[in-house]
């Protein structure tokens, strides 16, 4: 069953790389569950996997499969990621399993901690009053408190109201940014405020700024966003924009 399976995901990789778009899954919806969890199972036994198919298990994800794979059940000290889907630019969000913000730093790559900890650095200096660091969703964020909003995130009311997280992915360093995605006129002042000061594209989704490898992060720019929205500015936005229904 595993050489199979194995030899299943060789096969999607290869016909995904070279004929992107072809109906690759046309399989039905309990065989396409089935192969999920049984390949999640592998790459929680047999964490190598990661390492071996890191670019197919990335592909997969891509295309539709989420795994799973719990934290500390890792025998290569691997770093411990939970892949998410990401339907909209075919990439792919590694959410890290630490526990703590200053565990997250440490899984950090030598070489991309100095950017990140800078960044981390101006959103501690510039974030207004009454938002507090934590880790949400695998990545440090910058939460409104239940002691300030205690109804809470309306996806999860188990969780406080997240507003921005930064987070260091594969191939970027992200910013995601909430307040940028729910309103109109800051987003606009971000693109064109970018775009003033830097050559290279902007490289954004509807809330999240990826910096690739060798992109300067504007650093001043960020800090300038960051002040842009106060606590009770962005409990307002998020009450008319999301709980408006509710």
């Amino acid at each position: 069953m595993t050489i199979a399976l194995i030899t299943f995901i060789l096969f999607i990789h290869q016909n995904y790389k070279t004929k992107p778009g072809i109906p690759i899954f046309s399989l039905n919806r309990s065989i396409f569950k089935m192969l999920t969890v049984y390949f999640s199972f592998l790459l929680t036994e047999f964490p190598i996997i990661i390492v071996i198919f890191n670019d197919i298990i990335e592909e997969l994800a891509s295309i539709g499969m989420t795994f799973f794979i719990p934290f500390g059940r890792n025998k290569l000290n691997f770093p411990n990621y939970r892949i998410v889907n990401r339907k909209n630019n075919n990439s792919v969000i590694m959410r890290s399993a630490a526990l703590t913000v200053e565990e997250y730093i440490n899984q950090i790559p030598a070489e991309r901690r100095e950017d990140f900890s800078m960044l981390r650095k101006t959103i501690l200096e510039n974030i207004p009053k009454g938002f507090e660091e934590q880790m949400s969703y695998g990545m440090i964020g910058y939460v409104v408190p239940f002691s300030i909003y205690p109804k809470g995130y309306h996806c999860d009311q188990k969780l406080p109201l997240p507003f921005l997280n930064i987070a260091v992915q594969k191939n970027f360093i992200a910013l995601y940014h909430m307040g940028i995605y729910a309103n109109p006129t800051l987003l606009k002042w971000y693109t064109d405020e970018y775009s003033k000061i830097s050559k290279v594209k902007l490289d954004m989704g509807k809330s999240c700024t990826r910096f690739k490898k060798g992109v300067p992060i504007p650093f001043a720019l960020i800090g300038e966003l960051v002040k842009k929205m106060e606590v009770a500015d962005w409990i307002s936005i998020y009450e008319s924009a999301f709980r408006k229904n509710k």
